[in-house]
C-alpha cells in the first residue's frame, strides 16, 4: 500500500473520530453535572482541577486522571505527530475532552458539585 494512501486513510479516520468525539461531547454537555462544568470558565476549570487534587473526598484514581494528562501532553510521543496539519492537533483535544469527561464521571456527584460551586465562586470572587 503506498505511503500517501496510509496518511489519506489516517486522515479521514482521525477527522471522523474528532467528528463522532465533538458530537458526543455536544451530548454529553446537555446532561448535568456536565453542563455546569461546561459553563465554567476556562480558568475556573484550572480551579477547579486544583481544587479537586487537594480534596480528601476525591478518590486517588481521579487525581491521577490530570497528572497522566500532564504527561501526555509533555511528552513528545503522539497517537499523530503534530506536524500532519490539523489532524495532528486533534487527537490531543481529543484526549483532554476524554481527560474532562473521566473526571466528571470519576468523582462522586456531591463532591463534584460542591468543587463546581467552588470553582463558581472563585470567579465571582475575582
Amino acid at each position: 500500500m503506498p505511503l500517501w494512501s496510509l496518511l489519506v486513510l489516517a486522515v479521514v479516520g482521525s477527522v471522523s473520530l474528532g467528528l463522532s468525539a465533538f458530537f458526543a461531547v455536544r451530548w454529553l454537555v446537555r446532561r448535568e453535572p456536565y453542563r455546569s462544568f461546561r459553563q465554567l470558565r476556562a480558568r475556573r476549570k484550572l480551579t477547579f482541577v486544583r481544587l479537586m487534587m487537594g480534596d480528601a473526598r476525591v478518590p486517588l484514581y481521579v487525581k491521577a486522571v490530570p497528572l497522566l494528562l500532564l504527561l501526555y501532553l509533555a511528552t513528545p510521543i503522539d497517537l499523530v505527530p503534530d506536524f500532519i496539519p490539523v489532524v495532528g492537533y486533534l487527537d490531543d483535544v481529543l484526549i483532554v475532552l476524554l481527560a474532562f469527561v473521566l473526571i466528571v464521571k470519576l468523582t462522586p456527584r456531591a463532591v463534584l458539585q460542591d468543587l463546581i460551586q467552588q470553582a463558581q465562586a472563585a470567579d465571582s470572587a475575582a
